[in-house]
């Protein structure tokens, strides 16, 4: 019993722990003005500093807001650049509205089209996918017919068989062709989307 109640205090301390946005060292070392820059590049929203609050009064230290708030204005001013907008759509990465009075439009504007980006080559990741599974089920198909078409035919009965065979098989092939060739023209079509979009955000200077 005493080795279980043990282990429930190990695993909850390890939890608390995995929550805490900050160590019981950089607590201590207290360097807000960084932490601060750290937190505004990575485009955390104000409430972040409430979280350093909470992890650091554990160990009886308060955050110094002034430098805190000095380093996250810095660091709002990388984070709110077009360019990393760009990047952090890309990403997928979440928006929490830091940018507000920082041209947002801009960042905004750059940042869905990173999105835009990432939708493309995400919808072409499972087509790709469902392309290639569509081949492995042709290949089944003609791997069928084939072994369909050596068949020794002995009997009036056998041929009978194997034409129904053959031609069961065929219609089922012609019919996985049609299917993959659809989903073929879908991915060019996809593949030379994405092609437009970097272009054109090249010449954004997005990228």
């Amino acid at each position: 019993m005493h080795s279980v109640k043990f282990v429930a205090v190990i695993l909850s301390t390890l939890i608390l722990a995995s929550c805490s946005t900050l160590s019981k060292e950089e607590c201590h070392l207290g360097d807000w003005n960084g932490i601060g820059f750290a937190d505004g590049s990575s485009g955390r929203g104000g409430n972040r500093i409430e979280a350093h609050r909470k992890a650091c009064a554990e160990h009886g230290i308060s955050p110094n807001l002034d430098a805190y708030l000095a380093g996250r204005e810095r660091g709002l001013g990388h984070y709110c650049a077009p360019s990393n907008g760009y990047q952090e759509g890309l990403r997928d990465d979440a928006y929490e509205g830091v940018c507000r009075g920082r041209d947002e439009e801009a960042f905004l504007a750059a940042y869905n089209a990173g999105l835009a980006v990432h939708d493309v080559r995400s919808k072409i990741f499972s087509l790709e996918y469902r392309v290639g599974k569509k081949r492995e089920e042709v290949g089944k198909v003609e791997d069928a017919l084939d072994v369909a078409r050596s068949r020794k035919i002995t009997s009036a009965e056998d041929g009978e068989a194997v034409r129904n065979e053959l031609l069961t098989l065929g219609a089922q092939l012609e019919r996985l062709n049609g299917e993959k060739r659809v989903m073929e023209k879908e991915l060019e079509l996809l593949e030379n989307e994405l092609t437009r979009l970097l272009e054109r955000h090249r010449n954004g200077l997005y990228s």
